[in-house]
């Protein structure tokens, strides 16, 4: 079952919107899906919010000249730009079917690649070792690299540790672990080509719709009153047909 929450933007009254959520899924589950317009203001920004913090499903139905996003139910290609000074929403172009200008970008698309790299770390105390694995279990699952230029997502799986006993009765305690690293390739010959992004954009199109009449039938002009008015403008030639 679909329920959609809609409402004005100036709503805020969120408390209202928490309850009425919180006794939809009481009453129907979490099967249920609520609906709204998508607004990042008022009813439709509460009932995005305690819809997907109380775990139901939530669909949005944007305006078209809203950017496409997770939520949308309706294909991507229906979404586009907000309108601007060249691509107008007005009666004339909805009246006349006008094809909304669209543009697209060409960009350069880089090559994904996954990357594994095998890491032996070796301390004299398991002390020592924990203090290392610990910063390194932090860093895991994030993005490393530098933040002016590219960052890559690492992630570490699991360790292993071992303590070896070596010459003179000294032990040495070593952990193994592998790092992942989801990255991109992007060759030295078009690395010129980041900087550069081409915009291309679609020639707008307006359809007329036209009804065409085979014969004109002649007016009778006998049985237009506007003949029999005199125009002279000699009063004297005046005739009175009363």
């Amino acid at each position: 079952m679909k329920v959609a929450i809609v409402g004005s933007r100036r709503y805020e009254n969120k408390k209202k919107i928490k309850d009425f959520v919180f006794k939809i899924k009481e009453q129907y589950g979490t099967d249920t899906i609520i609906v709204s317009g998508g607004c990042k203001q008022g009813a439709d920004k509460y009932a995005k919010k305690y819809a997907l913090e109380l775990g139901l499903q939530y669909e949005e139905y944007p305006p078209f000249h809203e950017v496409h996003n997770l939520y949308c139910t309706m294909p991507s290609s229906r979404y586009g730009k907000p309108y601007s000074i060249k691509n107008q929403y007005d009666n004339f172009n909805i009246l006349n079917n006008r094809i909304p200008k669209k543009e697209s970008y060409a960009v350069v698309m880089p090559d994904y690649v996954t990357l594994t790299y095998d890491f032996i770390i070796s301390t004299y105390y398991v002390e020592q070792m924990n203090k290392i694995v610990e910063a390194m279990n932090y860093a895991s699952d994030s993005y490393w690299g530098n933040k002016e230029r590219f960052q890559f997502n690492a992630r570490i799986d699991s360790y292993a540790t071992t303590v070896e006993l070596v010459t003179a009765g000294n032990r040495l305690v070593k952990t193994n672990f592998s790092l992942k690293l989801n990255g991109y390739l992007i060759p030295d010959t078009i690395q010129k080509e980041l900087a550069s992004v081409k915009k291309v954009s679609n020639a707008t199109q307006i359809i007329f719709n036209m009804e065409t009449v085979s014969k004109i039938p002649e007016s009778n002009n006998s049985l237009d009153p506007r003949k029999s008015i005199q125009t002279d403008n000699n009063p004297a030639s005046f005739v009175d047909r009363t």
